[in-house]
């Protein structure tokens, strides 16, 4: 065998080792990808942040990148926010010096990142042109000298983007690692939303249990079985009596019943959907009414399926205003009776014994 064949021998050896160690890598990356991806589907919220610090090492190291990184963008595209870091051991952080940037002072990136929607490659920071001086200004500041920057999408939206630094030298990353890093800022980019939206219905949710529990009228949730699923303070203090409330029918907890009330508008709302109202009495201990209220009840439905999950009752005491219309009533129908009789008085006069000008000509 000549030098010749030994020499592409040689070749072939090199090419098919570069070709398998090439495949070997991609495979890898796939399945730390996949691997982290299955990890955020079935992680709490309150797991995410650490899962995807662990990613960014994981990833970083295996691409033997220096920094990675995640920058969010704000709701009114005006800035991005340093959410996330990993630095190799020896390479300066710079999480605290670039906590938030505006976006308009690096135009070149924007153009590419936003609008375009671009992967940003860039081999070589001194080679940037001059229309990114800004930008090259900025890496050669934290001592970047190769970026790779990808896009992180939702719903055809960038929302920020994964960040690659090369610090010790130069580094131009593959194709196929491009490609697989893309799919990796979508998964980032589900999970940052995913803990956005689940943070803003916890914000919702403690809003209105703060409000629920603040309303000085009483506020019960009945199931379709008039079972009470839960009540505020009001309730709870009212209903003192037969404590606890919840899991309790709302006959028995509220009226000491032991089937439903004759006057309840509950049922009314349960049978014809609507918002009904009536005044009820308010029951003590034993049974025995203690004062009134009014009680409004409003359906509850599944907001998903449409379909009536139960009654919302708002409960007002309208004690007060019921001893003051039963005064009004007693002192009106007193007022007629007084009239009765002064209307009798005045048929004759007390003097004459003759039936009085006034009461005639009202008769005539």
């Amino acid at each position: 065998m000549d030098n010749q064949e030994i020499n592409l021998n040689e070749d072939a050896g090199l090419k098919k080792s570069s070709f398998e160690e090439e495949l070997n890598f991609r495979k890898k990356l796939e399945e730390m990808i996949v691997n982290f991806s299955t990890l955020l589907i079935g992680a709490r919220v309150e797991e995410l942040d650490k899962l995807i610090k662990n990613a960014l090492k994981d990833i970083g190291e295996f691409v033997d990148a220096d920094r990675v990184y995640v920058f969010k963008g704000s709701e009114d595209r005006k800035k991005v926010y340093y959410l996330y870091e990993w630095c190799r051991e020896g390479i300066t952080p710079q999480q605290e010096r670039l906590r938030e940037v505006q976006v308009e002072d690096f135009p070149w990136l924007r153009e590419r990142l936003e609008k375009r929607k671009e992967v940003v490659s860039i081999p070589s920071v001194e080679q940037l042109p001059p229309e990114a001086g800004r930008e090259k200004q900025e890496f050669m500041v934290e001592g970047t000298k190769s970026v790779l920057l990808v896009p992180m999408v939702f719903n055809e939206e960038v929302i920020g983007f994964l960040g690659f630094d090369a610090v010790r030298k130069e580094k131009e990353w593959c194709q196929e690692c491009v490609l697989l890093l893309k799919i990796m800022g979508k998964i980032i980019a589900n999970a940052l939303i995913r803990r956005e939206t689940d943070f803003l219905v916890e914000e919702g949710r403690r809003f209105l249990h703060s409000v629920f529990e603040s309303i000085q009228d009483g506020i019960s949730i009945l199931d379709k079985d008039l079972n009470i699923v839960t009540v505020n303070p009001t309730m709870e203090k009212w209903y003192a009596h037969n404590s606890p409330l919840v899991g309790k029918k709302c006959y028995f907890a509220y009226h000491n019943r032991s089937e439903p009330c004759l006057i309840c508008p509950t049922q009314k709302t349960l049978k014809t959907k609507k918002q009904a109202y009536e005044v009820v009495p308010k029951c003590g201990p034993g049974g025995e009414v203690v004062g009134w209220v009014d009680l409004y009840s409003f359906p509850l439905f599944d907001s998903l399926t449409g379909e009536m999950k139960g009654v919302i009752e708002y409960v007002r005491d309208a004690t007060e205003r019921k001893k003051a219309e039963e005064l009004l009533n007693k002192l009106t129908l007193n007022l007629r009776k007084t009239n009765r009789k002064l209307r009798q008085l005045s048929l004759k006069d007390s003097h004459t014994g003759l039936y009085n000008y006034r009461y005639l000509r009202e008769v005539i």
